[in-house]
């Protein structure tokens, strides 16, 4: 380069520098970084306790010098790379802080978060039911839990949900009620707070339908079939506890009731199709009242299962079911009470009634070799040859006005049985009897022109000879075309006729209205042409239970109103009526067990039994006309007398049923009304329960009364106890009585009333007042687990002193014992006994 240039360029470096001094010219200052963005975006997250969370940064730096970063949480250095990820632990404290430092050497920018950690909910173990409890189908399980939250406090209503692995979500809050399904279960009870943590807790429970076992009155016969097998015959017998199979050559029986699948227990009507179905009718035509509550249609049983048709499902025309027939086409046909006829060819149901028929009600149905089918009921009997309809009434030759059974013999003739009745409007008596249709010409049998034993003519069938074999009154008759001959007495109205291979006539019985079944002798019986045989399916003597005691060794007394006393040593039964014991009674009212083992029986009418374990003893003077029996602390027995006589109480001192009682009445003592109802003993009072009121005695001479017909003694009496009858049920303990009146509980407590809602509530409310007596009583029992029952409609509510659980046994009914093995009795139709949970 010329010299020249480089001293030039020189100095002109050196002029700038001379410039520059003191004051900087075109330099830029150093810039902290800058964050574009960060996650999260919240600057106060929530974490559920346990869970993870991912922090991160995006920086730069203006000069473009690299960035440095450094993650402190709290005040501890964590991470030095652009994220960091947060995890919670059990434990951890509810805040947590974390910041992010990013840096270029010199300058530095920070990034804050403050961390919230939400504790999920904590679940208390589930509080109701227990780990591996059992229940029926049809029980209202009562569920109890709790939860609480570290945020929010106690968790209620949606925050806990209810669910089942098998039924899904049962149920919402802190306490619910469900029924399951059947089947083992897994129950959870999830807890979930405003912040979506949850937590839970879960049990097992088993659904069964085995639980509930019925026992009843298995012996008023309605009517029957004969089955061949290959391995047996056997008689299928309808009755009003149920389906009941004998075995014809050993005599033993299997019980078929509602438990196992059979749609009623009162089953008029038996019939067996050529597939070996057997077709049960349920409902009655004897019971008294509104026939058509009675039915449930009909029940077929294949051998494994059971069906059901009836009205509600449109398959019946009518649920009170008295004829069940089989045609030759293979048709089942249905007679109801008042509805008409249904048929049933397995696909469609056809309905016949007035027009082909002279009235809907249907007693009877038979079907001779040809094909005919001939129905007897009310005004008639009626023929259908598959097309056409053939009515017979009274006009054409023979005096019966109702048809109650009809039969077929060997040569096609018709048989026609019927009971007298009262004709209407003129009021008079038509015979009852036996008509027999041979082509047209009738002839008519009764007790003025035959040996008939009875006008009353309800079952009829045939022997292989071609002999006639009617159930006349309580009487089989034979008649071999020429003579009759009564050949065996039931001591009840016939009401089936069945012949088997061997000729033996199998004939069930019954009372005509079915009452009474204790005092006449009823059940199914064999005549082999020598002797009649009874053959009585034993459990109860009668199905309404009026009174349950429990002996020391565990045997249970059950007294009925329609069938004398039963025992039951957990096996076995053995029932005492009139005509197997010296019992003078069968309707029993109240029972108690003396401290000698003497048992104290009240029957209707005001008879007073004594039994000793072998023989009865009337009490003719010192206990007649009792309706109520208790035994009080000191082994004195107490009777309550009836109405009618009025007479009082009787006291036997120490159980003395020889030497005569001490009498009270109103006029000797305090007792409000010489009518008692019941006796209730507590630890040092009797009370007792009458028309008017209750009165309390202390065994020597304080009597407290509380009565309906006064205004008030320390309380309102009027209002309270106005309703009380017989049914009433009520209990005491020490200081308290308490009482049931329209669905209502009310405690007395020497001052004043105290009602409760109704008990069926009780799961919503607080009950522990009610619930804190623990005396056995008619309508709350405390079980071998501390347990509280209660008894509502319909069944009984239990409270384990955290939750409800209704059970209602398969028919209507209400506690009536809990046993040494803790199973539960309940008495409905017959007595139901539900097996420990």
């Amino acid at each position: 380069m010329d010299k020249r240039w480089l001293i030039l360029l020189l100095f002109i470096l050196l002029l700038g520098i001379s410039f520059g001094c003191g004051k900087e010219i075109g330099v830029r200052p150093n810039q902290p970084p800058i964050i574009e963005s960060f996650l999260p975006e919240s600057l106060a997250p929530i974490i559920n306790e346990g869970n993870s969370l991912r922090f991160s940064v995006i920086a730069y730096d203006p000069e473009g010098e690299g960035l440095s970063y450094c993650w402190i949480l709290d005040v501890k250095e964590v991470s030095v790379t652009t994220e960091y990820l947060f995890s919670s632990r059990v434990g951890d404290y509810k805040m947590k802080y974390l910041k992010v430092i990013i840096s270029d050497g010199e300058l530095s920018v920070t990034k804050s978060w403050r961390i919230t950690i939400n504790v999920p909910p904590h679940v208390a173990s589930i509080l109701s039911p227990q780990e591996g409890n059992r229940y029926d189908p049809a029980t209202a399980i009562g569920f109890a839990g709790e939860a609480e939250d570290f945020e929010q406090g106690s968790l209620n209503g949606a925050s806990l949900v209810w669910s089942s692995d098998i039924d899904g979500q049962i149920g919402v809050g802190t306490a619910i009620a469900s029924q399951l399904s059947l089947g083992l279960h897994t129950i959870t009870l999830t807890a979930t707070d405003n912040n979506c943590a949850q937590n839970s807790a879960s049990i097992t429970l088993e659904i069964r339908d085995d639980l509930w076992k019925q026992f009843n009155y298995a012996n008023h016969i309605g009517g029957s079939a004969i089955e061949n097998t290959f391995d047996g015959e056997y008689i299928w017998v309808g009755t009003k506890g149920g389906v009941v199979r004998w075995d014809i050559e050993n005599g033993t029986y299997t019980k078929y009731t509602t438990a196992d699948g059979l749609c009623n227990n009162v089953v008029r009507a038996v019939a067996i199709d050529s597939e070996g179905n057997k077709w049960f009718g349920s409902g009655d035509r004897w019971e008294l009242g509104d026939k058509t509550k009675y039915g449930n249609g009909v029940c077929k049983y294949d051998g494994t299962t059971w069906t059901n048709y009836n009205f509600s499902k449109g398959d019946l025309v009518g649920d009170n079911v008295n004829a069940v027939a089989v045609d030759k086409q293979g048709r089942l046909w249905f007679g109801t009470y008042n509805s008409g006829v249904s048929v049933f060819d397995g696909e469609t149901w056809t309905v016949y009634g007035i027009g082909e028929l002279p009235h809907n009600r249907v007693n009877s149905i038979a079907v001779d070799s040809p094909g005919n089918v001939w129905i007897g009921g009310r005004y008639g009997l009626t023929k259908y040859d598959g097309t056409n309809w053939t009515i017979y009434t009274d006009a054409d030759g023979w005096p019966l006005a109702e048809v109650y059974t009809v039969g077929i013999d060997p040569d096609d003739n018709v048989w026609v049985g019927a009971v007298p009745v009262i004709e209407i409007p003129s009021g008079d008596l038509v015979a009852g009897g036996v008509s027999v249709l041979s082509g047209t010409s009738w002839t008519t049998y009764t007790t003025e022109n035959s040996d008939l034993s009875d006008n009353g003519v309800v079952a009829i069938d045939f022997d292989t000879a071609g002999n006639a074999w009617l159930g006349a009154g309580d009487t089989l008759c034979k008649f071999d075309g020429v003579s009759w001959t009564n050949h065996a007495t039931s001591g009840s109205i016939i009401f089936t006729i069945s012949v088997d291979s061997n000729d033996d006539i199998w004939f069930g019985s019954g009372n005509i209205f079915g009452i009474e079944p204790g005092f006449q002798r009823e059940g199914l019986a064999k005549y082999d042409g020598i002797t009649s045989t009874l053959y009585w399916a034993e459990e109860l003597g009668g199905n309404e239970a009026s009174v349950v005691e429990i002996q020391a060794n565990g045997n249970i007394w059950f007294g009925t109103y329609d069938g004398g006393l039963s025992e039951f040593d957990g096996s076995d039964w053995t029932t005492y009526t009139m005509w197997n014991s010296s019992l003078g009674d069968w309707a029993i009212q109240d029972i108690a067990r003396d401290n000698s083992g003497i048992w104290w029986i009240a029957a209707e009418e005001g008879a007073t039994w004594v039994f000793d374990g072998i023989d009865y003893w009337f009490m003719a003077e010192a206990g007649g006309n009792a309706n109520a029996i208790a035994v009080d602390m000191n082994g004195n027995v107490w009777l309550g007398t009836i109405a009618g006589l009025k007479l009082g109480v009787r006291k036997y001192i120490d159980g003395d049923y020889i030497g005569l009682p001490i009498f009270y009445n109103t006029s000797n003592s305090g007792l409000i009304d010489d009518e008692v109802f019941d006796i209730a003993v507590s630890t040092d009072y009797l009370w007792f329960l009458t028309p008017i009121g209750i009165s309390r005695f202390d065994g020597v001479t304080g009597w407290v009364s509380y009565s309906t017909r006064q205004e008030a003694i320390e309380g309102n009496y009027a209002e309270i106890m106005t309703t009380i009858n017989e049914n009433t049920l009520w209990t005491v303990d020490n200081n308290n009585v308490w009482i049931e009146v329209g669905g209502e509980y009310k405690k007395y407590n020497g001052s004043g009333w105290t009602i409760y809602p109704d008990i069926i509530a009780a799961v919503e409310g607080d009950y522990t007042d009610l619930l804190s007596t623990k005396y056995l009583s008619e309508f709350w029992k405390i079980d071998g687990k501390d347990n509280i029952w209660v008894n509502v409609p319909g069944g009984a509510v239990k409270y384990d002193g955290i939750a409800w659980t209704t059970y209602y046994p398969p028919e209507e009914g209400g506690l009536k014992v809990i046993d040494l093995n803790d199973n539960k009795w309940f008495g409905g139709f017959g007595i139901w006994r539900y097996t420990v949970d």
